[in-house]
């Protein structure tokens, strides 16, 4: 059985272990069915890591504003964010703070770690979600309706050159699984933010709990079979 305070975070090697042993996270897991591209410059991976979690380390701070706000309060602390996102000169900032005053979207969690278990209750691997929002409104796109009032939805940021719809789609519902595992809260559909020239939402594929735990389940052992090679 799964506990969570016997779980150690490393933050100056980014390594996670649980009662001493090293856990996978799930960006080593995703690695080995979407290898990085080797012809890519090690500076230029480096400096985009940077930037990102820049980015990504901002709108965590603005998200935090938001925590446990009443539909009251929400308006007066979106009119903060903008002036805030405005005053930061950080366009994506910017972008992030016009998407959530677009589609009505309320931050409820932000760069929370979430811990994915197999049936009997043992770690598979970890990681940091994004962000998770909740739909103050319903908003439609033409027939079809994009969020539901009340609902919650999770998000994944990305800020490189291509958006990875089938890497982030498999991301993100790893994320999800394990979200709902720990929580009482049910995620009604995941996204990708491109902040990249602009802000775009980016659909993402919803692949089913059952086969998301079955693939990341062999991918574990395929991870211990290599550290002990």
């Amino acid at each position: 059985m799964f506990n969570k305070d016997l779980f150690e975070y490393d933050e100056i090697n980014h390594l996670g272990y649980y009662e001493g042993k090293l856990i996978p996270s799930v960006t080593q897991l995703l690695e080995m069915l979407f290898p990085l591209n080797d012809d890519i410059p090690s500076d230029r991976l480096q400096k985009a890591s940077e930037k990102g979690t820049e980015i990504h380390n901002k709108i965590a701070q603005l998200n935090e504003v938001f925590r446990d706000c009443t539909d009251e309060e929400y308006e007066q602390l979106l009119k903060d964010a903008i002036e805030y996102a405005l005053k930061s000169g950080m366009q994506e900032l910017i972008d992030y703070v016009s998407l959530l005053k677009a589609y009505k979207l309320i931050p409820y969690a932000s760069e929370k770690m979430v811990f994915l278990l197999d049936e009997k209750q043992d770690i598979i691997c970890y990681g940091t979600l994004d962000f998770i929002a909740k739909a103050k409104e319903t908003i439609k796109f033409g027939e079809n309706t994009l969020f539901e009032k009340g609902e919650y939805y999770l998000f994944d940021f990305k800020t490189t050159s291509i958006f990875a719809t089938e890497k982030t789609s498999w991301q993100t519902m790893i994320y999800k699984l394990a979200f709902e595992q720990g929580n009482p809260i049910s995620i009604n559909k995941n996204f990708g933010i491109w902040l990249r020239d602009g802000i775009k939402i980016m659909p993402l594929h919803s692949l089913g709990p059952k086969i998301t735990l079955e693939v990341l389940k062999k991918l574990r052992v395929t991870y211990d079979i290599r550290r002990i090679d």
